[in-house]
């Protein structure tokens, strides 16, 4: 299996460098408070408001089960109301009430 990312000298990064890269990332853009699982939540959820299926976010997130990609989508209270307008706006809607 390829490595995603590797080091200046070739070898795949273990666990404690993208901590502390993640870290210092973080300090250099004056955050803090995250961690680097939150990164997941930031791609799942990314994927999905861009309009990806969500069997594709399932696979590029490595999840064998869908209840694990539901589980990192953040999803805001505004998106929620805006998929809910889409309901009155589809061609479904337009056909009922013909």
């Amino acid at each position: 299996m390829a490595s995603v990312a590797v080091t200046a000298f070739g070898r795949p990064w273990g666990e404690s460098g993208l901590n502390q890269t993640f870290k210092r990332a973080q300090q250099r853009a004056g955050r803090s408070g995250l961690c680097f699982h939150d990164l997941r939540h930031f791609f799942v959820t990314e994927l999905f408001r861009r309009g990806v299926s969500a069997p594709a976010v399932q696979r590029l997130a490595g999840h064998a089960e869908m209840s694990t990609t539901q589980r990192y989508a953040d999803m805001t209270a505004n998106e929620l109301r805006a998929a809910i307008v889409l309901l009155g706006n589809g061609p479904a809607h337009s056909q009922m009430s013909s």
